[in-house]
């Protein structure tokens, strides 16, 4: 696309506004003289001036032979150039038959006036004036309606090589009878130009495309129509023209530029779009031509109530992304949050319920979707996610390694509070347990001690073996509830499972021996002082599940020497053993025989 403006030959002073077409006749080429009004040699009487445009005056005619009004065009002003561009206007216009274009019925060569153009009158408003008045009648929908069969027109001139270049709302006429006119086909280009034209600037700046601004007719092409019907879009759907700049130089940058436009937001979505994107200042990125521009008017006709809808939702959607771009929520936001997803998502539906291959509405209703997921993720809330996540025709890959890192993160998490839950468990217990064990070895202690103060005589050897035998059986009473209940507790660790079959290995090897020596009516002293060995060779093997196991070992075994030798204190030496052993034994259980007491540490969640 040339940058090239080519304005040297224009004359300034006879622009009045930005919305008035470029002519021939607007440039400096020759000498000019001003021709006499003469009534035509084709039967036909000249009643009054219809309207004027920049190089020509429209009259109304009379004729005779067939009998009808008629319209003559005939140049202001005469010259070479200007008789050469209204004949090729008529030439241009004669060579197409279509329903938008007027049909030309003589091109009179004849005469000082010639070349004058004899066509069918048409009558009518051309849609500037019925953007301008706001007339009731002329809705959105007559209007794209029109635009429509404009695009038909040029459908038809551009595959007969001929592109109008001066499409604009005063250049359209719309019949009291549902017509629809293409105007001024004054400075139309073809493609193969017979008539010599200067390359110089054409055309209404107010609406001109960029590739315009060279005058060369071969930088123009069908895609240069399109640019118009979006500028005459956008003065539809708006109320002024498309470039506004008050000089001719600043109009020109605005034109170059073409920036998109934001339209207000009555304005319907696909109708902006539309608009922006037919005047794409590149002309490959544009709507390719008048067919698809009509297309895309169709699509607005027939679902109408869906783009409405659609349009709705989008607004929603957009109060949720800037809701959503904030660092922080409130409780209030957050509830704002989820309502114009709500409103957003079921817009879009409602929207595919009426027209079920939109797919502008599929992909925004999929986009809100995976907004809200981020926003679930990014809250480590993964379980209001997954419902969103399974409706997904496709999960986009950065999407999917969040969702993989969190799953991870949660499994993880999850795993740690079940082991604190665990812990916390025990710890729940420990107490009681705690209370039970020291309960127990009391219990046995105490029963111990039951027996000894039954005993009336100091010697040892006086008792009889079958109360021996019956005081340690006794003593299985307190011991085998602990055991049973506290199960779990002795053996979450090697280490108490070990002491807890040793406990129970000496105290049923204990009872046995006293059973079979009171069998055999053994001395009292000898199974007692026997006992205590039993007990120190069974502790002494019992280490690091007793760590002071061969202490402990040791001193059973020196109090049953000494109690084998001197009887009279076999009772004290078996008080003081009960007391150390046991004492013993609680201590080990609580720093030796249990996990270690840790807390696991959690991740914070949102």
């Amino acid at each position: 696309m040339s940058q090239h403006i080519n304005i040297k030959t224009l004359k300034i002073s006879t622009q009045n506004t930005a919305i008035q077409t470029i002519s021939y006749a607007d440039h400096t080429l020759e000498n000019v003289h001003t021709p006499k009004i003469e009534p035509t040699n084709l039967e036909i009487t000249i009643d009054r001036v219809l309207g004027e445009g920049g190089m020509g005056i429209v009259y109304l005619g009379r004729q005779s032979h067939p009998k009808r009004d008629v319209a003559i065009k005939r140049l202001k002003k005469q010259n070479l150039y200007l008789r050469k561009a209204l004949y090729r206007e008529a030439m241009i216009t004669g060579s197409l038959s279509h329903p938008t274009i007027i049909p030309i019925y003589v091109l009179n060569l004849e005469g000082s006036a010639s070349p004058e153009v004899i066509m069918k009158r048409v009558e009518g408003q051309n849609m500037l004036d019925l953007i301008s008045k706001k007339d009731p009648t002329s809705d959105l929908r007559v209007l794209l309606n029109a635009l429509q069969q404009v695009c038909n027109g040029l459908e038809y001139a551009h595959s007969r090589g001929i592109i109008h270049r001066d499409i604009k709302p005063e250049n359209i006429m719309l019949g009291e009878f549902g017509e629809v006119y293409i105007l001024d086909w004054g400075i139309a280009a073809q493609a193969e130009e017979t008539f010599g034209f200067p390359k110089v600037m054409v055309g209404t700046p107010a609406y001109m495309a960029p590739e315009m601004l060279s005058g060369d007719p071969q930088n123009v092409d069908e895609k240069t129509d399109v640019y118009l019907l979006g500028a005459t879009l956008h003065h539809i759907l708006t109320g002024k023209v498309r470039h506004d700049e008050e000089t001719m130089e600043d109009i020109s940058q605005q034109i170059l530029a073409s920036e998109a436009y934001t339209y207000h937001e009555h304005v319907p979505l696909l109708l902006a779009n539309l608009a922006n994107k037919a005047c794409h200042p590149d002309p490959q990125n544009r709507i390719q031509s008048p067919a698809i521009f009509r297309q895309k008017l169709q699509e607005y006709f027939d679902y109408s109530q869906a783009f409405s809808i659609s349009d709705v939702a989008q607004k929603e959607m957009r109060v949720l992304e800037e809701l959503l771009s904030l660092q922080e929520w409130t409780k209030e936001q957050r509830n704002a949050i989820q309502q114009h997803y709500n409103r957003s998502r079921f817009g879009f539906e409602q929207a595919l319920d009426i027209w079920p291959d939109f797919r502008t509405a599929k992909n925004l209703l999929s986009k809100t979707k995976q907004t809200m997921i981020y926003f679930y993720l990014s809250r480590n809330n993964l379980n209001a996610a997954k419902p969103l996540i399974e409706e997904l025709d496709e999960i986009p890959s950065n999407l999917k390694i969040m969702i993989e890192q969190l799953q991870n993160e949660q499994n993880t998490i999850q795993h740690e509070i079940e082991l604190y839950r665990k812990d916390q468990k025990k710890k729940q217990s420990s107490g009681l347990f705690r209370t039970y064990f020291a309960m127990g070895l009391l219990s046995v202690c105490c029963i111990v001690m039951y027996f000894l103060f039954q005993i009336e005589d100091i010697d040892a050897n006086n008792i009889n073996p079958e109360t021996l035998f019956i005081q340690s059986t006794t003593m299985l009473v307190p011991l085998v509830p602990l055991i049973i209940m506290g199960r779990n507790r002795f053996l979450v660790s090697p280490n108490g499972k070990r002491a807890i079959l040793a406990v129970v290995g000496l105290t049923m090897t204990v009872i046995l021996h006293r059973w079979i020596s009171m069998a055999h009516q053994e001395l009292p002293t000898s199974i007692i002082a026997t006992d205590f060995f039993i007990f120190g060779f069974g502790l002494s093997n019992m280490v690091p599940s007793v760590r002071h196991g061969r202490a402990l070992g040791l001193m059973c075994i020196g109090i049953g020497i000494i109690g084998h030798l001197f009887p009279v204190t076999i009772w004290l030496g078996t008080l003081i053993s009960m007391v150390v052993v046991g004492l013993c034994l609680y201590g080990d259980w609580t720093r030796n025989w249990n996990e270690p007491n840790t807390k696991p540490k959690l991740q914070k969640v949102a």
